[in-house]
Order: structure tokens, then C-alpha cells, then sequence
């Protein structure tokens, strides 16, 4: 699938080309927003929602350098715009409330957390030890960042430094390798 053609022909009207596109992200676009919904009657609505804006917004499309990016960010600002709503409405509230279901952890989503998990080691594996280390024990262990800098002999401001060229590093490497966000992938790695 050829993103910059597709986006050409949408920017001019092509249905086809549109269609093409709507089948390739749907179900990925999905996914994403029913994790943090637990809806399906909600999470449909917010990706029919993103959809109707790149149609409506298709003479821009010329400019967007990642297709991906730009719908995720699109439906995660939906999702989390009608969240916020729904602490307002009711209705809204009651739809989510009562499609919550806890996660169940299912094998799909045991193996997206594992792949992302390997990558995370990976990318980490670049950084300095002492980096690493502050990674684990802030993010993986839950430890803040005095405990972390008593468990390791150094300054708060030591671990604070670690991980912000940690959070950096990820944050650079997901975004040109995935186009998504990093907080996307902490949610699902760490459910944070």
C-alpha cells in the first residue's frame, strides 16, 4: 500500500483509495481505543468519528509525513476528549461503566505487550548501565525516585537525569519506529 498515493487520491475525492485506507487502520485503530474504553459500541463510534475527520479534512492530507501517527493521535484525542466528556454526561458515563470489563489479558494482548516489552529492552540496551538500571527500577519495580536513588547510592537528581535521557531515547525510537506515541506503548506494556 503506497500511504502517499492513497492520500493524493483522497485529497482529490477517490472513495476507492479512501476504502483502502479505512480497511488497513480500522481494526488497528480499534483496538487502540477499546483498550482504554472497554466499549465496542463507543470505540466504533470514535474510529467512524476519525474517519469522517480525514475525509473532511482531505485536502490536507498532502502534508501528513505519517499516516499511522496522525490517526492515532486523531482517535487517542477523540477517546480522550469523550472521557472527559462523560465525567459531564451521564449517558456517556453509563455506556462505559457498563461495557467495562476488566482486562483479560488475552493472548493477543499478552503478546503485544511482550513484543513491545523485547523492544523497550532493546532500545534501553543502548543506554548506559546506571540508565538502565533507574529504568527498571522506576518504571518496571513502581519505585520513586528517592527510593530508586537510596537503592543506587546516588542523587534523586541523578535518577531524575536517567530517566529523562531514558524517556527521551524511547520516545525517539518509538516514534520512527512506530509512528505512535510512547505513552501508547507504556500503557500497554506497564498499564501506565
Amino acid at each position: 500500500m503506497n500511504e502517499k498515493f492513497l492520500l493524493t487520491q483522497i485529497s482529490i475525492g477517490d472513495d476507492a483509495a479512501f476504502s483502502e485506507i479505512y480497511t488497513a487502520y480500522q481494526p488497528l485503530l480499534y483496538r487502540f481505543v477499546n483498550r482504554f474504553l472497554k466499549s465496542s459500541a463507543i470505540s466504533e463510534e470514535i474510529c467512524q468519528d476519525v474517519f469522517i475527520k480525514l475525509w473532511e479534512k482531505r485536502q490536507s492530507l498532502l502534508y501528513i509525513e505519517s499516516l499511522k501517527s496522525y490517526l492515532f493521535t486523531l482517535a487517542k484525542n477523540q477517546a480522550f476528549n469523550l472521557l472527559k466528556r462523560s465525567s459531564l454526561d451521564n449517558n456517556i458515563k453509563a455506556e462505559i461503566l457498563y461495557s467495562y470489563i476488566p482486562n483479560e489479558n488475552t493472548i493477543e494482548d499478552k503478546l503485544h505487550a511482550d513484543e513491545y516489552m523485547q523492544y523497550i529492552e532493546r532500545v534501553l540496551n543502548t543506554l548506559p548501565l546506571q540508565s538502565r538500571e533507574v529504568f527498571r527500577l522506576c518504571r518496571q519495580l513502581g519505585k520513586t525516585y528517592d527510593e530508586a536513588a537510596n537503592d543506587l547510592g546516588i542523587s534523586r537528581n541523578g535518577v531524575k537525569k536517567h530517566m529523562v535521557r531514558s524517556m527521551k531515547v524511547l520516545k525517539y525510537n518509538v516514534q520512527r519506529d512506530f509512528g505512535i506515541p510512547l505513552s501508547v506503548i507504556l500503557a500497554i506494556v506497564f498499564g501506565s
